[in-house]
């Protein structure tokens, strides 16, 4: 493949085919569920914003390499690290990671907006979670197949290509500095969610994201995790929905760690930075002198 060109035209270039995928898929959707008036069927609207969501996030994703002719692969990884234990490895720190987006949430509810934008944000969360939990109220492992595929598996592969594949890797060029590619991408990550109460738990996700990322040059290892931290929130609102916790679908929302575990947890994320500079990204660099 030859060299992957870096600059602000293509950059922009992206912006407009994403802007207008999303313009015309959306408009798109809107009028077809108001044409077949099923615009209050919860399902049908997930369903929806699913098509959506795919040829706006994966369509664009795809397109976009193949717009300058690179093979879509390699596009997407550079040279990649490639090991089952630090995929195990990810797992656990989308586990381990829970506490310290508690944490980050909490802290983000002691903000307070302006009433307006606060009213605004609070309308659209609500409505975003009220349209998840109908479409969770119906028991039965095929609904929740559905839901995992809707929810978890799209958004987790169409994102990470955009924000992570493309995003990223622009921003970390253009501004020839890691860091700043990768806190920008992830605090965009997080607006575009459009939720406050979560806006910095998102954003840090999203870091690690980026890091993950950008140390092993792997897009399969941050779609992964991307996907079973979407995977953990769909299966705990399908317990919760069919009583098979202890849990209510609104506690499930609010569930909050004892303090000394969340900050156990935001430590082990320190923990796992380093640890993917000092020992991942070095042994990626060596791997690929050895392969010259």
């Amino acid at each position: 493949m030859d060299e992957i060109k870096i600059n602000w035209k293509s950059f922009l270039t992206f912006l407009a085919l994403f802007l207008a995928a999303a313009l015309f898929f959306n408009i798109a959707i809107t009028t077809i569920l108001f044409s077949i008036n099923q615009f209050n069927n919860p399902r049908i609207i997930l369903l929806a914003n699913t098509i959506a969501h795919l040829f706006t996030f994966t369509g664009v994703g795809i397109a976009f390499p193949l717009l300058y002719k690179y093979k879509i692969s390699q596009f997407y990884q550079d040279k990649p690290y490639k090991n089952i234990t630090f995929l195990i490895i990810t797992f656990f720190i989308v586990l381990l990671i829970q506490p310290s987006l508690s944490l980050l949430t909490e802290i983000t509810n002691l903000i307070k907006l302006p009433s307006n934008i606060d009213d605004f944000l609070g309308q659209y969360e609500n409505m975003a979670n009220d349209l998840l939990k109908q479409t969770m109220s119906s028991s039965g492992v095929g609904f929740l197949l559905l839901n995992i595929l809707y929810v978890a598996l799209v958004p987790a592969i169409g994102e990470e290509l955009i924000f992570r594949g493309i995003i990223q890797k622009y921003l970390i060029k253009l501004t020839k500095n890691a860091w700043i590619g990768i806190i920008i991408t992830g605090l965009i990550f997080s607006l575009f969610h459009l939720s406050w109460s979560t806006i910095l738990a998102i954003w840090f996700f999203g870091i690690i994201l980026g890091i993950v990322y950008y140390t092993t040059g792997n897009i399969w290892y941050s779609i992964f995790m991307h996907f079973i931290n979407n995977l953990m929130a769909t299966l705990s609102y399908w317990l919760a929905s069919n009583n098979l916790i202890s849990y209510s679908l609104e506690e499930i929302d609010n569930i909050k760690f004892p303090l000394w575990i969340e900050i156990i947890s935001l430590i082990l994320m320190i923990l796992f930075i380093i640890f993917l500079q000092k020992f991942i990204q070095t042994k990626r660099v060596k791997n690929i002198t050895n392969n010259r």
